[in-house]
């Protein structure tokens, strides 16, 4: 859940952030992870973005495996002032993770954030696109039916709010995200709708 304002840290400087979020389907299985991030400003608009992270699938006992993953992501994000009253950025990263049950995979992803300026009360939106691409993929089961991790595309949509002084910060915000699985050996093609809901903490880092 991208959930960072459009603003970058000024030349020289960054900021860190530490969130937690949970999402999953409708009546179905859940995924909870958290997630750090640094970013480090290049220009006065330009910055450098960093992630380290984790997920964890909740599914009760008929996961075959350990259910968890570490993730990774480098990134950019350009921003501008759209008028005295909004922020807006472009953001690209590469990243990947590893799941000891199931595979290696490396990403991508490309989208826009708008926040506002106000003093105290900031919303963010965030609209992006993602692409994974798995490898060294293993077989394991979910309730006895039998996967293997795809290629996996998929869009999303996230509002929310940065709230406090912008120098230290808090995060709420909630996602939609429509997610297509391309078919595998062993599994036929499927697209699902994830929902989530997230928070976390951004301040500005030492100088």
């Amino acid at each position: 859940m991208p959930l960072s304002p459009a603003k970058t840290p000024v030349a020289g400087h960054g900021d860190v952030q530490v969130d937690g979020n949970a999402s999953g389907e409708v009546m179905g299985p859940a995924i909870v992870g958290g997630n750090i991030r640094y970013r480090h400003g290049i220009t006065d608009q330009l910055a450098l973005t960093g992630d380290l992270g984790f997920a964890r699938a909740q599914n009760g006992d008929n996961f075959d495996g350990e259910p968890w993953a570490a993730l990774g992501r480098a990134g950019v994000q350009r921003s501008t002032e759209l008028n005295e009253d909004l922020d807006g950025a472009l953001f690209a990263g590469v990243g990947g993770g590893y799941a000891p049950a199931a595979a290696g995979w490396l990403s991508a992803d490309t989208g826009v954030v708008v926040t506002g300026d106000n003093r105290h009360v900031r919303p963010v939106v965030v609209l992006d696109a993602y692409a994974s691409q798995p490898f060294a993929t293993k077989v394991f089961a979910v309730d006895d039916e039998m996967l293997r991790m795809p290629r996996t595309f998929g869009v999303q949509g996230v509002v929310g709010f940065e709230l406090g002084p912008k120098r230290s910060a808090v995060l709420i915000g909630m996602a939609v995200s429509r997610l297509w699985a391309v078919a595998t050996d062993v599994q036929d093609a499927q697209s699902e709708t994830f929902f989530g809901l997230g928070g976390g903490v951004r301040f500005d880092t030492l100088q």
